[in-house]
């Protein structure tokens, strides 16, 4: 096996015609400022029904946020940056003018579709043989955020995706 080089992105190039019956959920990126720093916070919208156990997105103890791909669950994450903020996604910034690229993790386990300037779907398939503890890929997103004078500030943001959760 060859050694994974922490410096390389890759494209994500997951075929989506491989996803068997994903369940689509709905993510939300927002933009917090506490005691004058800035936090990226990942909000689950999906409207799951009363009671369930379910969830699109996890957070460490450390406070990293995650993306969730359940064992045996294939997902279409339908992810929207916060209409609050000025703020869109920047593929041109990225290698290979791709919207999100792989950082550690299969490429082949992702696919990314800009919609709109604010709506990213990310395709994931879930791993065929996941080890017992889990698995966590590591992806960037690459965004601008505006201005009220000036040009735009392009940003990476480095968010991970549990593939599958640890525990089993």
């Amino acid at each position: 096996m060859k050694p994974v080089d922490e410096n390389v992105e890759s494209i994500p190039d997951l075929d989506p015609t491989t996803l068997k019956d994903p369940q689509t959920v709905s993510v939300r990126y927002d933009l917090v400022v506490n005691d004058g720093q800035i936090n990226l916070v990942m909000v689950d919208t999906t409207p799951w029904p009363e009671c369930s156990s379910d969830r699109a997105v996890s957070m460490d103890p450390d406070g990293n946020y995650a993306l969730v791909v359940e064992r045996g669950q294939d997902r279409i994450f339908e992810f929207e940056l916060s209409p609050d903020v000025d703020w869109s996604f920047d593929p041109d910034m990225a290698p290979g003018n791709s919207p999100m690229t792989i950082k550690r993790g299969p490429p082949a386990l992702y696919k990314a579709e800009l919609i709109g300037p604010r709506l990213l779907s990310i395709s994931a398939k879930s791993r065929p043989d996941p080890p017992k503890g889990g698995a966590e890929d590591h992806f960037n997103l690459y965004i601008k955020l505006g201005q009220a004078a000036g040009l735009p500030i392009s940003v990476r943001i480095d968010p991970g995706a549990e593939n599958p959760p640890g525990g089993g």
